[in-house]
Order: structure tokens, then sequence, then C-alpha cells
């Protein structure tokens, strides 16, 4: 009686070989790949890992800011809903302000587009900004704050506001 054998393919992502195996539970072509499949999950658990920590330390404002995004889009549907022409549109916010609801900042752009939006490289004023939110997530109501404050005093025009127009500005008065 001849043992059956069973046709795989090495689950290891740097591998891919097909090979046979006797057994059914089998899921790498060898020693070495058992090895460095082992090594690529230790990593992936510690990155997981990280992400859920600095989830934790900012959910409130991460989930104040989702909820922004779903009024908004609540908002747009009721307003104004989506072109229904077969294609993919996503919700863009003119001022990038989550906060900001008014049918007059957003727009359904189509997803490749709405992708070229956000894909401006980022300033120094802008990398500081990211710095000062991931150190303290407060930092972006003080930051709103002193955005409305400057479209109150005539410093910004909401109609042609950008948000590298925006972190232009000296932000470093924001944090005092």
């Amino acid at each position: 009686m001849s043992a059956i054998l069973y046709d795989k393919t090495c689950k290891y992502s740097g591998c891919g070989r097909e090979f046979q195996s006797k057994a059914r539970n089998t899921r790498y072509c060898c020693v070495e790949c058992r090895e460095l499949a082992q090594i690529e999950n230790r990593k992936k658990k510690a990155r997981n890992k990280k992400r859920r920590n600095e989830y934790d330390k900012n959910k409130e404002l991460e989930r104040l800011v989702a909820r922004c995004y779903a009024l908004s889009r609540d908002i747009m549907e009721f307003v104004m809903p989506a072109p229904d022409d077969g294609e993919e549109y996503e919700l863009h916010h003119y001022q990038l302000d989550p906060f900001n609801c008014s049918p007059l900042n957003m727009a359904w752009v189509k997803r490749d587009k709405h992708e070229q939006y956000h894909t401006v490289l980022p300033t120094a004023d802008a990398i500081f900004v990211l710095k000062e939110l991931m150190r303290n997530p407060e930092y972006l109501l003080r930051l709103h704050e002193a955005y409305e404050e400057m479209l109150e005093n005539k410093e910004l025009d909401a109609n042609k506001f950008t948000v590298m127009e925006f972190l232009g500005k000296d932000l470093r008065e924001v944090d005092s």
C-alpha cells in the first residue's frame, strides 16, 4: 500500500515553492522556510502590538475623528448623494478638517483623484504638527481653535484655503 502524497505550496512568503508531503498539515517545504516564517510572524505580531498600543493611547481622539467623518458622510448623503455612475467615490474635505461638516467644505471625488489630493509632501511645519499630535493628542483641538480664529480674523480665506497654507503659518504660536 503506497502512502498518499499531498501537493502543496510553501506558505513562506519568500518561497512559494511547490512540494509534496505525506502529512496534511505541513505548511513549509523545508526547515529553513519554517524558521524564516516564524521570524516574519514574530515581527508582524510586534508591529500589530505596537499599533494597538498607539491606538489605545489616543482612542478617544481617534473615535471623535471617526464620528466626525461618519457625520460628514451622512450630511453629504442627505444634501447631495454621491453620483451613481459605477465609479467609486469618496468624501473629500477641502480644508482637510474633519470637524468642519459644512457641505461647502465637502465634495464627492473619485477614489483615484482623492488619493492625489492627499499625496502632498509634508512641509517642516506639517511634520512639527504631526510630532506634536503624537506627543499630545489635545494639540489637534488647539490647532482647530487657532484655525477658527484665523478664519474669523480674515487671515485665511475659507474658499481658497489649503492645509499647507494653514500649516505654513507660524503654528508654534498655537502651542503656547
